[in-house]
């Protein structure tokens, strides 16, 4: 991806957040009940492999919504993130922020909880070691731990590819 294109990217999906969020700051501000929801993505808390730019992305807008969260709470305005597909999941999203006190981070979807379980008692770490692990690593057919990503994308295929031809070069 060009480097025009990862700014575009983060045009997109931090830099128009932090715009609407400093623009519309005052009005937060006096209403004492403000809510912000920021539509993050999973591939901000988990390495998707070819996806390292909108990754990114996401990684940044989640920890804006984490600090906005710390420096607005004083001034009763809650920061909600999603990382869920929005379309099926507005209803329960709305819902959500309505409440007097709603969660800091939204999960839901049909296996959400894989999601938030991972990341509530492994953290970044956990998703790394359950996708990504041993994608170069040489381990018996025995102890064999390519992760879910590894095997959606082809890369330890990709890595013995490469490894062939290294050695036939």
């Amino acid at each position: 991806m060009s480097m025009d294109k990862v700014k575009a990217l983060f045009d997109v999906n931090l830099f128009a957040a932090m715009a609407m969020v400093q623009s519309f700051l005052p009005l937060l501000l006096a209403s004492n009940h403000a809510r912000i929801v920021q539509m993050g993505s999973l591939a901000g808390v988990m390495p998707v492999p070819f996806g390292a730019a909108y990754n990114a992305s996401k990684a940044a807008l989640h920890s804006f919504g984490d600090t906005l969260r710390v420096e607005l709470a004083p001034f009763n305005i809650k920061v909600i993130t999603s990382a869920i597909p929005r379309e099926p999941l507005v209803r329960d999203i709305v819902k959500e922020v309505l409440k007097n006190n709603p969660r800091a981070w939204f999960w839901g979807g049909a296996n959400a909880w894989v999601t938030w379980f991972i990341s509530t008692f492994l953290g970044r770490r956990g998703f790394v070691c359950i996708f990504l692990v041993s994608v170069t690593s040489k381990q018996t057919d025995e102890d064999e731990k390519d992760g879910i990503m590894s095997k959606m994308f082809g890369l330890k295929k990709l890595a013995t590819l490469k490894a062939q031809e290294r050695k036939s070069a």
